[in-house]
C-alpha cells in the first residue's frame, strides 16, 4: 500500500555528534515530501568482510562503511533516498565483538561487529611462477612498479581479510622508500601507513625477493627486544642449538635468540663473539679454545 511518508531527502552534508561513536546525519537543505512506501524493516551492516572492523578506526569515518537497506511489509526493497540515521555508541579502540544498533526513519536494527588489530599487506596481482603468492620477485636492478593489491587484514591472523583497499600498477617505493633492488636477497619490509578513508594509523607490509627464487631459501637476521635471531626462508628458526650461517657457527637459546660470550653447551664451554660467531683455535681472555671451539682447561 502506498502512503505518504516523510523522510529527510535531497542532497545534504553529514554532521556528526561529538558524543563517542554516536552519529546522526543532519540535512542542510529543506525537507521535501515524496511518495514512497512505508518501510517496515531495515537492515544495516558495514561493507567490510563479515562486519570486521580495524581497531582504531576513526569514529567519524564509520559513515564511509555503513550500508542501510529498507524493506516494505512484503519484503520488497525500497529506495528511500538519503535519510537521517544514528549509530549506537561503541568503542572502536577495543578488540573483540560488540553490538551495534542503527536507527533510521523510526526503525532500528542490530548487528555484531568484530574489531580486530590490523595491518596492510601488499600482494602481487600476478605472482612469479614458482613463487609464493605473497612474494614479489624483482630482478636485480629491476623496476619497482608492479601490479599489486592492498588488503587490510587481521594482524593476528593475516588470512582474515578485513577490507580490500584497492589494486593497480604502483611503485613499491611509494610504500618503502628504502627499498634497494641493487643487491640480491629476501626481505620483509614494514613501514608506517595511514589510511585516510578509515582515519586509521597502521603499518604496510610486503615480502620482496630481489634476484631469483633461490633467495627465498636464505634466511635473515632479525633484531627483536634487544636481541638477534635468525629467521629462515620459511619463517622457522633454530632453538637450543647450533646453526652454521655464512661460514660461521652460532648458538641459539631456548627462545631462538643468539647467544654471546662464554656459553656452556652439553658440558663444554665455548666463546661466542659479540656478533654471535664462535671462536675457534685461539686464546680468549687467557683461555684457549680448540678448532671445534671448545675451551681446553
Amino acid at each position: 500500500m502506498k502512503k505518504k511518508f516523510l523522510c529527510l531527502l535531497s542532497v545534504f552534508t553529514l554532521g556528526f555528534s561529538m558524543t563517542p561513536n554516536v552519529y546522526a546525519a543532519t540535512a542542510d537543505t529543506a525537507q521535501e515530501e515524496r511518495e514512497v512506501s512505508t518501510p517496515s524493516r531495515i537492515e544495516a551492516k558495514f561493507t567490510t568482510l563479515n562486519n570486521r572492523l580495524p581497531v582504531g578506526i576513526s569514529q567519524d569515518k564509520l559513515k564511509n562503511l555503513l550500508s542501510i537497506k529498507f524493506y516494505d511489509e512484503k519484503g520488497n526493497s525500497l529506495d528511500m533516498g538519503e535519510v537521517q540515521y544514528e549509530i549506537s555508541p561503541f568503542d572502536t579502540s577495543k578488540k573483540g565483538e560488540q553490538k551495534v544498533i542503527v536507527s533510521s526513519c523510526g526503525l532500528t536494527t542490530e548487528f555484531t561487529v568484530n574489531l580486530l588489530p590490523s595491518k596492510v599487506v601488499i600482494l602481487p596481482t600476478f605472482p612469479a611462477q614458482g613463487a609464493p603468492e605473497d612474494v614479489f620477485v624483482i630482478p636485480v636492478n629491476g623496476h619497482t612498479a608492479w601490479p599489486l593489491k592492498e588488503l587490510l587484514v587481521n594482524a593476528d591472523n593475516p588470512s582474515e581479510i578485513i577490507f580490500g583497499l584497492g589494486a593497480g600498477l604502483v611503485s613499491l617505493l611509494e610504500f618503502f622508500p628504502n627499498l634497494d633492488v641493487s643487491t640480491a636477497g629476501f626481505h620483509e619490509y614494514t613501514a608506517p601507513y595511514y589510511i585516510e578513508y578509515l582515519g586509521l594509523e597502521t603499518t604496510v607490509n610486503a615480502k620482496i625477493c630481489i634476484g631469483d627464487l633461490s633467495q627465498l631459501e636464505k634466511g635473515e637476521w632479525v633484531y627483536t627486544n634487544g636481541k638477534w635471531w635468525y629467521k629462515h626462508g620459511d619463517g622457522s628458526y633454530t632453538t637450543n642449538g647450533w646453526e652454521y650461517i655464512d661460514g660461521y657457527w652460532y648458538f641459539f637459546d631456548d627462545y631462538g635468540y643468539m647467544k654471546t660470550g662464554w656459553t656452556w653447551v652439553n658440558g663444554s664451554c665455548y666463546y661466542l663473539y659479540s656478533d654471535g660467531h664462535m671462536a675457534s683455535n685461539e686464546t680468549i681472555d687467557g683461555y684457549y679454545v680448540n678448532s671445534s671451539g671448545v675451551w681446553i682447561p
